[in-house]
This record gives C-alpha cells, structure tokens and sequence, in this order.
C-alpha cells in the first residue's frame, strides 16, 4: 500500500494537495480527492509551479487568501453551517488535484486547448494509482464530460438527469472509487451549496458501500 511518504508524482506538472491526515481516511473514515479542472497562471516562476496547488490550499487554511472554489467545495461537503475549524479539518483530510496540467490561461473565462485536456490522462490516472481514493468529486460538467470517458472500466451507478452523475471507476492497478460530479463551485452562476450538498451525500453513501463491499 502506498504511505504518506511514498507518493510519487514526478509526472505532475501541478503536484497535488495531500492533506496530513488523508492517508488514514481522515474524512468521515474515507480517502477523498477533489477534482478541478485547471490553474490560471498569475505569473509565478516556473520553477515554483509544481507546488501551485498546495500553496492555494495553504493560503486558503491559513486565511492568507479565501477561494471561492474551495469555500463552496467545503459546504457542498459538510454543509452550509459547518463552523470554520470543521472546513479546515476538512482540507487536512482531502487531496485536491487539477485535471488539466498545463495553465487554461490568464483569467477566468480562458479555456484548456484540446491537446492540454488530451495529456491530462496519463498523468491523472497516475494519480488515481498513487492516492487510490474511495471517492473523486469532479468540480465542473464539462470536466466529467472528459474524465467520464477515460479507459478505466467504468460503469454507472446512478444517472439521474440531469445533474445526478455517479460512476464506479475499476482501474486495472486502482482501488475501486466512486466519482460523482457537482457543477464548477466557482465557475457557474447556478452552483448552489445547498443544491448540490444531497446530490454529494449520495455520493459518499455510494463510495462508503463500495469500500466496504471490497473490504469483505
């Protein structure tokens, strides 16, 4: 089994954020990874880009500097009352990758290229292998509509349209997981936290049912 201290993600462009306690299945007893879609790029030196993602992350724990992004993340998760301290708990015990490992662009509304979306795979399935989350929470439709398709013998759970989208992910060197999607929490005018908040807790009653079947 892979160790905290035995990651490997020298393929990763964007290293993602392991929280310390995400190993031991911190949140709710389960091994979690938010999925995003990609970075823009504000400027940082290159040689500072593979630690992007951990530093939004520290700098939104810390209150450095707040994302919406992972604001509502958060309270689709745990709720919209969910005190501060239990958010934080919450990040500590997440991954949190972005799919796409190259920058969209500078601003929001700028767009992947195809050929970014199309080496996004290898690294990502990658990933799945290295953190073998029980659950992926895909943050944006138009990213489920490219992660759905990837060559890791899926199967629907549950298709309720139009936004309850669940798939059983059983990659050949993968652990089982759930992936279920929720609309982008920053990127849409429509996302609602208390929409989508049930929609998350299927999910997670989902993956909690898988992982308990393969543990038998």
């Amino acid at each position: 089994m892979t160790t905290a201290q035995s990651y490997d993600f020298s393929v990763c462009r964007f290293r993602p954020w392991v929280g310390p306690d995400y190993h031991d299945g911190a949140f709710d007893g389960m091994r979690i990874l938010v999925l995003g879609e990609s970075h823009y790029d504000f400027g940082l030196p290159a040689e500072e880009a593979s630690e992007l993602t951990n530093r939004v992350v520290l700098d939104h724990i810390h209150g450095a500097h707040r994302h919406k992004f992972l604001r509502n993340v958060s309270q689709v998760v745990l709720g919209l009352d969910a005190p501060e301290s239990q958010a934080v708990g919450f990040w500590n015990a997440a991954a949190f990758y972005n799919y796409v490992q190259a920058y969209a662009g500078h601003s929001p509304g700028d767009r992947p290229a195809a050929t970014a979306w199309q080496a996004a795979a290898s690294p990502f399935l990658h990933v799945l292998d290295q953190l073998r989350p029980q659950l992926v929470l895909v943050c944006g439709i138009a990213l489920w509509l490219h992660v759905r398709e990837l060559p890791t013998n899926t199967e629907v759970i549950a298709y309720d349209p139009p936004f309850r989208r669940c798939r059983l992910w059983r990659a050949q060197t993968t652990s089982p997981c759930v992936a279920g999607v929720i609309r982008h929490p920053s990127g849409s005018r429509a996302f609602r936290s208390a929409e989508w908040y049930p929609h998350v807790q299927f999910y997670v009653s989902e993956a909690r049912r898988i992982a308990n079947a393969a543990s038998r």
